[in-house]
């Protein structure tokens, strides 16, 4: 009789602490999955931002005459050595 009750009493509680640890890691393991995909998503936002600027940056140089003029070969105030160094002369 002590083992039908024991059976009975555990046995639905042993159930409940199964499928509440089950649902809570399942939770858990969503809510993590969720946070990596926005903190993902948000580093590649700022990574794009970030290389616009440099593009946008290196476009700037490459419009200066000074140095359009100097990978030209063009010498007027300036002199240019073969390792590629600007030197005011």
């Amino acid at each position: 009789m002590v083992t039908l009750f024991l059976v009975l009493s555990v046995g639905p509680l042993a159930l409940l602490a199964y499928f509440s640890v089950s649902l809570a890691s399942e939770a858990v393991r969503h809510r993590v999955k969720d946070s990596l995909a926005a903190e993902a998503s948000l580093s590649a936002l700022y990574v794009r931002e970030e290389l616009q600027g440099l593009a946008e940056v290196d476009q700037s140089f490459a419009r200066r005459p000074v140095l359009i003029r100097a990978l030209a070969g063009v010498r007027g105030d300036m002199t240019w050595r073969r390792s590629g160094a600007i030197l005011s002369s």
